[in-house]
């Protein structure tokens, strides 16, 4: 599960897109998956049993320019190493 927390006054979401899997033909597969309708305050994206691989996560508010303090939670049964991209 991965969640985003931020000011209640912003209305925030997330993208999850695959960058590499080792196995496309998992029936979990998928290309890009999101948090639905931009949520104020917080949100999250649940997914289960995802293919080993390489994924790229955005947290966005629907605003363009919005500042503020900004959490991002992984919570995964399996190891998960996060790298920051700039």
């Amino acid at each position: 599960m991965i969640e985003l927390r931020g000011p209640k006054a912003y209305a925030v979401g997330l993208e999850v897109i695959t960058v590499s899997v080792l196995n496309q033909n998992s029936s979990n597969y998928f290309q890009r998956k999101d948090s639905g309708s931009f949520r104020s305050g917080c949100t999250y994206l649940r997914l289960k049993s995802i293919p080993t691989g390489t994924y790229q996560i955005i947290p966005s508010t629907f605003l363009p320019g919005q500042v503020g303090p900004f959490f991002l939670y992984v919570h995964s049964t399996h190891p998960v190493k996060l790298t920051k991209i700039k």
